[in-house]
């Protein structure tokens, strides 16, 4: 039963590492720094694009491959 918990608190633990990390690398600033009062808001920040996302810019705006 011991290990069960240690196995589930470190699948915890690196979960959210891996998600506030990648709130951060999009560029959800303020989700990242209220997410370690509200860890929620680190899985909302992970999964919704950033302000510099491709897919999500204008045509016009969007970088062009030689």
């Amino acid at each position: 039963m011991t290990f069960l918990w240690i196995l589930l608190a470190v699948i915890y633990i690196a979960m959210v590492v891996w998600l506030g990390v990648t709130t951060l690398r999009r560029g959800h600033v303020v989700l990242f720094i209220l997410g370690f009062f509200f860890p929620i808001l680190w899985i909302v920040g992970a999964f919704v694009a950033g302000p510099n996302d491709a897919r999500i810019a204008p045509p016009a705006e969007r970088p062009t491959t030689p």
